[in-house]
């Protein structure tokens, strides 16, 4: 049979060119899987990942922000600890509260004019004591770490 055969054959049996309903079903069930599954991932990564940080107030969640952030608005963030939500505080003690802001100056331990405030985290009651022997975190655009 040639190819116009076999199509005119087709044709006759009652099948046409296209999906089967089976086919398109498979297809909707998978792409509705890999949206639920992907869509909570890519929210993070969003503008409104901030609003993760207020569910879950960790320093760890805090320090995922700032380190994302500073790859994706290819800028260095610095994260410090802060008694006022406005300055940086030298004494290493995490549990007063802490600061995410952007450095364009590079001064690691100064908010200055042109800095943009990312975010800023009241103190949190932990069990054990948030102090550690370093008073600031900053992460370069590449997303490499600088501690201070």
């Amino acid at each position: 049979m040639t190819w116009f055969g076999w199509q005119t054959h087709r044709r006759q049996l009652g099948k046409t060119d296209g999906f089967t309903s089976i086919e398109l079903l498979a297809a909707l069930v998978s792409s509705l899987l890999i949206i639920f599954v992907g869509f909570p991932a890519f929210e993070f990564l969003t503008d409104n990942g901030e609003a993760h940080l207020l569910e879950q107030p960790s320093l760890a969640n805090h320090l995922d922000y700032a380190r994302s952030e500073a790859i994706r608005r290819k800028l260095t963030v610095t994260v410090c600890p802060s008694k006022d939500n406005r300055n940086c505080q030298n004494q290493g003690n995490w549990q007063d509260g802490w600061i995410i802001f952007t450095d364009n100056e590079g001064l690691p331990r100064h908010v200055s004019v042109g800095d943009k405030m990312l975010h800023n985290q009241k103190g949190v009651s932990a069990v054990q004591p948030l102090i550690a022997h370093v008073d600031v975190v900053q992460y370069r655009e590449d997303g490499s770490i600088r501690l201070d």
